[in-house]
């Protein structure tokens, strides 16, 4: 876009000129405006070409050029794009994003004119002033233009010329919103003035702005709200009043609810006041008055309400009592503190008590307990007990108040003492009234008076009370070293004497402890020795021992050896006799042997057991149980516990029964010849009888007695050798 200032003295008839070359060439494409300062003339083209002639309009006076200026804003671009410069000068002006073809230098612009042509291209001189505006982010601004952003905002140079300024004030900025301080704001406006949303009639408080109803006038509103002293807003009007619950209440208006409270101006326009209290409350409610806002019974007396009950102020004894009448005191309240120690008694107030709905004159006693009385310096509503130690008097002579109640005690010092009771001095001193109620009474001696402690001779020591004569803690019996006198076990009686651990005993200087207070067993003495030759550790009983304080090598303090020639032979061994199957020997303490009957035979030292007979599979052996797999191996007849298995067994057994052999084999006993030095076994065979053993032998069929299968002729009966066995025979 370019400019070109033109300036002259213009007569009519040039300015005519420019304006028919404009009307000659209607068709033309050029956007311009004009803009007259006194006499400079300034025209601006916006195309992106050159100027021509008739693109140039001009005003004849400033009025007319302003007028073409404001009817077409947008055609002179940016501010920046205009320029005023002073007389006699021409310039063309070309902007940063115009382009840079432009007539050339000698094309002068037509038209007559008082002053010489100027060639277009002259620079304007750069001292002029620049034009009113403001430069805002690096785009000039005229003066009173708006921010492109916000209508609110424009360019004042008074106020600054590099910053938008607050403008436009009241100007409508959007829906219901107009421009104030810099803001566009929701709000009214009202005779060309603007109120924020929400802003009170100035001429009527119960007028507001309400944007969202009309932006044009004042809304009628606000009921309820303070609108001057006493006055609240109802209906649109300010009216003398209250407003309570959403509601409008007339001056002096009464609570429906409440007969005790009403509207008051003065004191609240927003809750009701509480009437005067002793106002009559009228109505249903004779004989009532208004209390705190609340309908009450009391009592109106000289013109000052008193609730029901209340103490006369001038009189404790006097009380209102509604019932009776609400214009004057009642009087009442017996039993009632009316001063100090004092109660109130047939509507006076009198000195003394008031107990179980009785008065009781001051000092007077308990009738039904000579040990209280009337104290009022203590309590007027109770009795009060007289002092411990006072005498009870009368029928109770010897017995003294204790804590309210009469008890057989002492009154020592004035100050009574139960039965039994120790002198704080001296604990071996008790009140015995038996003795004395005055004085106090000694404990006899040996009496427990303290822990650990016992009275002696009137005064309380640590000891024992023994044998009805004392002896001091630590003391020691004179005829028993394990005997001492510990209080802190028992007074009455000897303790043991731990400390007594090495108290020499015996002839060989040996000690003992003291155990439950006798001495214990010495740790050295002399012994019986007897000889042992076979090194069993059990000595020969047969010949005579000998005493000796220390271990004898080869002899030992016990006799109890069968044998002492066989070192498997001694105390506690066992053997079967070789010719008796039913008899068992035990060697007993004394070195001789104790026989003993089993029932079902002897085996290996021990009784024989039978009860896996009937036990498929299993074999008894000796108190053992073997599997048939395994067998039950002994030595017979030498006293060897049987075992289970069956290697370098003399006599073993691989079946007791009948049931221990696989499918059809049997369970046979097998005898030794006699004098051949063989053994005795059982063993399973094939089917049938048994096979004989050899010349002289036997072989039977193993039985169970519970369910004997023998055959004819025979029948189960116990073995008679070291088996446990059942055969047929």
């Amino acid at each position: 876009m370019k400019i070109i200032v033109l300036v002259a003295a213009l007569s009519a008839g040039a300015v005519g000129g420019c304006i028919d070359r404009k009307q000659e060439n209607p068709d033309a494409s050029s956007e311009y405006g004009a803009a007259v300062d006194g006499s400079a003339i300034i025209a601006v083209d916006s195309r992106q070409g050159g100027i021509t002639g008739v693109d140039v309009a001009f005003a004849l006076d400033t009025s007319t050029a302003v007028d073409a200026l404001a009817r077409s804003p947008e055609d002179l671009g940016s501010p920046a794009d205009a320029a005023l410069v002073s007389r006699s000068d021409a310039v063309t002006l070309t902007p940063p994003d115009a382009p840079t073809d432009r007539p050339p230098d000698d094309v002068m612009l037509p038209g007559p004119d008082t002053a010489p042509d100027v060639p277009l291209g002259v620079d304007v001189a750069s001292d002029l002033p620049p034009p009113p505006g403001c430069t805002i982010g690096g785009t000039s601004y005229l003066k009173d233009e708006s921010s492109p952003t916000s209508l609110c905002h424009i360019c004042t140079p008074a106020v600054s010329t590099t910053t938008w300024s607050n403008g436009n004030e009241g100007a409508a900025c959007a829906t219901g919103k107009f421009c104030s301080a810099g803001s566009c704001s929701a709000g009214c406006l009202i005779s060309g003035n603007f109120y924020p949303d929400g802003a009170v009639d100035p001429t009527n408080a119960c007028h507001t702005c309400q944007a969202t109803v009309t932006t044009t006038s004042w809304t009628a509103g606000g009921n309820g709200a303070a609108c001057g002293s006493g006055q609240v807003c109802n209906a649109g009007n300010c009216q003398t009043g209250c407003w309570i619950g959403g509601a409008f209440v007339s001056s002096g208006a009464a609570n429906a609810a409440n007969v005790c409270q009403y509207c008051d101006p003065t004191s609240s326009t927003t809750s009701w006041t509480n009437k005067a209290d002793g106002t009559a409350c009228g109505g249903s409610t004779a004989g009532r008055f208004c209390s705190g806002g609340s309908c009450k019974p009391g009592c109106l007396i000289s013109g000052i309400f008193y609730a029901d009950g209340a103490v006369d102020p001038t009189n404790a004894c006097h009380t209102c009592q509604a019932t009776v009448t609400t214009t004057s005191w009642t009087a009442g309240g017996n039993g009632a503190a009316c001063g100090s120690g004092q109660v109130c008694n047939a509507g006076s107030c009198q000195t003394g008590c008031w107990i179980g709905g009785a008065f009781v004159s001051s000092g007077a006693a308990n009738a039904a307990n000579v040990c209280q009385y009337c104290d009022q310096t203590s309590s007027t509503t109770s009795w009060t007990n007289k002092a411990d130690g006072t005498a009870c008097g009368g029928s109770t002579a010897g017995k003294f108040c204790s804590v309210g109640n009469c008890k057989s005690g002492c009154a020592i010092g004035g100050v009574f003492y139960a039965t039994g009771a120790p002198s704080q001095q001296n604990s071996c001193l008790t009140c015995q009234p038996a003795v004395s109620a005055t004085t106090w009474s000694p404990l006899a001696d040996g009496s427990s008076c303290a822990s650990g402690k016992v009275c002696n001779t009137g005064s309380c020591q640590a000891g024992c009370w023994i044998g009805g004569t004392f002896v001091g803690s630590g003391a020691t019996n004179a005829t028993n070293t394990c005997q001492i006198c510990t209080p802190s076990n028992t007074t009455s009686g000897w303790s043991n004497n731990d400390a007594a651990t090495a108290v020499p005993c015996g002839t060989c200087g040996g000690t003992a402890a003291c155990v439950n207070k006798t001495l214990g067993t010495c740790n050295k003495v002399a012994q019986n020795y007897w000889h042992d030759y076979d090194g069993d550790g059990y000595g020969n009983p047969f010949e005579p021992p000998t005493l000796n304080c220390n271990p004898i090598p080869g002899w030992v303090t016990n006799s109890g050896d069968c044998d002492d020639g066989d070192a498997s032979i001694h105390q506690g061994t066992t053997r079967c006799w070789t010719t008796e199957f039913y008899s068992l020997d035990t060697c007993g303490s004394d070195g001789s042997w104790i026989t003993t009957t089993c029932p079902n035979g002897c085996a290996g030292g021990q009784c024989r057991s039978l009860s896996t007979v009937g036990t498929a599979g299993i074999v008894t052996c000796g108190t053992l149980q073997c599997t048939a797999s395994e067998g039950c191996g002994f030595i017979a007849p030498a006293a060897k516990p049987p075992m289970c298995g069956t290697i370098g067994a003399r006599n073993y057994a691989m079946c007791d029964g009948p049931n221990d052999c696989p499918g059809g084999q049997v369970c046979c006993y097998i005898s030794p010849t006699s004098g051949g030095g063989a053994y005795y076994y059982a063993a399973c065979g094939a089917a049938g009888s048994c096979p004989s053993s050899g010349p002289g032998g036997g072989s039977l069929l193993v039985c169970d007695p519970a369910q004997p299968n023998c055959p004819g002729g025979t029948t189960c009966q116990l073995s008679g050798s070291y088996l446990s066995v059942y055969f047929c025979l």
